[in-house]
């Protein structure tokens, strides 16, 4: 079995820093630096976060590189909450 190189908010940080997309191990949530914000997406929310807020929401969070070579797709992902808020 591989092992999966983990890392803490400050490696973190390095890496979305030079465009990799990670995923939080405790939530499977996916991040990415879009400009000055931090994107989220998980299962059930996304959201985007001040570098200010991020460390501070998820600095005691674990990180790995996404196995995903896609990232976040966010065409897709707003065409999925434009369908759910018309489906609510």
């Amino acid at each position: 079995m591989d092992q999966i190189d983990t890392m803490r908010i400050e490696k973190a940080m390095y890496w979305l820093e030079q465009g990799h997309v990670l995923q939080m191990i405790e939530s499977r949530t996916l991040v990415q630096k879009k400009g000055k914000m931090y994107q989220l997406v998980s299962d059930q929310w996304h959201s985007c976060l001040t570098p200010t807020d991020f460390v501070s929401l998820f600095s005691n969070n674990t990180f790995v590189l996404s196995q995903s070579e896609e990232g976040i797709d966010e065409k897709k992902d707003e065409e999925y909450y434009a369908w759910r808020r018309r489906s609510l």
